[in-house]
């Protein structure tokens, strides 16, 4: 086991209008451990309409960052 973790947190939900909760760390320091927390949109209209998941969000911008 790790000495300290690092853990992404991901609440995925569809694109629209709601109150965000991203790009926020939150340290856990009597765990050593840290919450990166992220969020990640899907068009729903775009899934039903050909079931083509297509995201957005902070998530995948992070994701980019480790590539």
């Amino acid at each position: 086991m790790p000495k300290s973790l690092d853990i992404d947190v991901v609440t995925i939900m569809p694109q629209g209008t709601s109150e965000e909760f991203c790009d926020v760390d939150i340290p856990l320091d009597e765990l050593d451990t840290t919450l990166h927390c992220h969020s990640l949109y899907y068009y729903d209209d775009v899934f039903q309409k050909d079931e083509t998941f297509i995201f957005s969000g902070t998530y995948p911008n992070q994701l980019r960052k480790w590539k």
